[in-house]
Parts: C-alpha cells; structure tokens; sequence
C-alpha cells in the first residue's frame, strides 16, 4: 500500500531489525515486515526495549523525508505476541538481562520454542534444566514483570491510549492500573498523569460515559485548576472554577455548579479557593515549615 505524508499508519508485523544505536528518551530506527504483504517499512521512534522478531501493531504517521525516504514515525508499538525463537530470547536479555545471557542460552538449547517464555518466568522450571537457584530465581522475577507489563499495556493501549501514556499510567499505578481504568479513568486526570483530554476522548469512546456523568465533570474542574496550577493560581473561586471546568466538559457552567458538590472529595476548600488536594497539601506542608522557622528564629 502506498501512503502519503501525513497519513496515519497501522500495520501488523515483525520487527526486523533495530538499530543498536539509541538516542534520548530510547529513540531509534529500525525495520517493521508487514504480516500481509512482507513489504518491510522503515520506522523511527521510542523503540528501545523491543527485540527483533516480535510480532507488534505499529501506530503512526507516515513520513517523507528527502533524503532518506518514507517511513513510520511511530506513536505506539504495540505487542501482539513474543515468540520463543532463540532470536528473540537472546535479544531480550542482551537488551534487560546480559550478565544472565547463559541462561538464555540453556533455555533456547533444551526447552521447546513454545515453552520458553514459560519456562523463563518459572524459577522451579529453570532450576529443572540446570540453572543454579540464584540465578534461577532473579531470571524468573525479571521475565515474570516483564510478561505482566507488556500484557498490562497491551490491555492499556487497546483502549486507545498511546505507549507514552500507558507507560506513565504503569509507572503510577503498577499492578493496580487496570482496575483504577476500569472503577473511574476520571482518575488519571485527578493524578495528574494522563490529561483530561485524552481521557475523556477514550472514556466516551470505549466506556460510554455520558457528557453530564459526575466523574467526567469532577474531571473536567481538575483540569481547570491543573491548567490553573501551571499558570501560577494555586487554587480557582467557586465560579471561576466552574466557568473552566464547563470549558473543558464542554457543558453549561451551571450544570457544573449543581454538581460540585458531589466532586469536593477530590478537591480542597481554602476560604474561598477552591485547590487540587496535591496543592493544598504542599501550601499546608510550606506552611508547617515557615511556622517552624518562624519559631527557630525568635528562639535565637
């Protein structure tokens, strides 16, 4: 298929070759081989941890460059399956694990292509083929959390979130991630790691929550005083914070106000501002310390 410059791509395929070299924040170049027609496509991005020969979806956009041609700029990898094959297992650990490349070794030489991840995130079914237990013990809890991560963000980013906010919402909630998407994804808003318009796109999208839902509104005021916070305002009055949450919602402030009330869990009340719980709780903490200092001083 032949696409134009700025097209949005997404494509099956294998990894087929990464380069070694990687840049900030783990960019690099490398190879996609398409699974339907094995056209191979050159694709740039946030690659670094991935090994050749996985099967992924690659999301991005297509672009033309001059002097090097066409190519994915790539907004999401996405697994699909992690194969056995020695090529991968040996590049996974060159990648994560290298003082441990023995172990892969053993693994690709006597364990069935099929059976491999398995017996890697298994201690006991490493320590079975000859692998001393400490060494068993460490390969088994290093591949264990690797298999639960990309399973977890292959669930995260099916629902539309890119790798760089799947990897943020991990990174904040672990092992929980999944279940705070699934009681309120208002949350990643709240947190403050995920914006309130990329949330609030999968959360219609994909959750069917309804425009005037009290946790999309309570969201909709975080992120006036998220923005509010990055302009320098530590907290916003009632109707202000109502007019700017209606802007983000995209509703009447009125219907805001009505629902306030229900969102103060999430927020704090200080004279008449009202603050993220974050911001209140490091005035009051910046306080604490001024009072102390205050109290030094008249000592001295």
């Amino acid at each position: 298929m032949k696409y134009n410059h700025g097209d949005p791509v997404e494509i099956k395929g294998v990894i087929s070759d990464l380069n070694p070299r990687v840049w900030a924040r783990g960019w690099t170049t490398g190879k996609l081989r398409a699974l339907a027609t094995r056209t191979e496509y050159k694709i740039t991005g946030i690659l670094e941890g991935y090994v050749i020969g996985t099967r992924v979806t690659v999301r991005g956009t297509w672009k033309e460059d001059p002097k090097h041609g066409g190519g994915i700029a790539v907004d999401a990898v996405l697994v699909d399956e992690l194969t056995g094959a020695a090529v991968v297992v040996e590049s996974w650990f060159q990648k994560k694990l290298e003082d441990y490349f023995h172990v892969a070794l053993r693994v690709t030489e006597v364990v069935p292509v099929e059976r491999r991840w398995e017996v890697l995130r298994s201690a006991d079914e490493l320590q079975a083929i000859g692998i001393a237990s400490d060494d068993a013990e460490k390969v088994a809890a290093e591949v264990d959390l690797y298999l639960r991560n990309l399973e977890a963000m292959k669930h995260i980013m099916a629902k539309g979130f890119t790798e760089q906010e799947a990897n943020r919402i991990l990174g904040e909630y672990r092992t929980q991630a999944e279940l705070v998407m699934e009681a309120d994804i208002y949350t990643f808003v709240h947190d403050e790691v995920v914006p309130f318009h990329r949330v609030d796109l999968i959360a219609q999208e994909h959750y069917g929550v309804e425009r005037t839902s009290v946790s999309r509104i309570c969201a909709g005021v975080a992120a006036a005083l998220i923005e509010a916070a990055r302009n320098g305002h530590t907290g916003l009055g009632v109707h202000e914070a109502c007019e700017e949450g209606a802007k983000h919602a995209g509703l009447y402030p009125d219907i805001v106000h009505e629902v306030l009330p229900e969102c103060m869990q999430h927020f704090r009340i200080y004279g008449d501002l009202i603050q993220l719980r974050r911001l209140a709780s490091d005035e009051a903490s910046i306080a604490r310390a001024l009072i102390v200092l205050a109290q030094r001083n008249r000592e001295e």
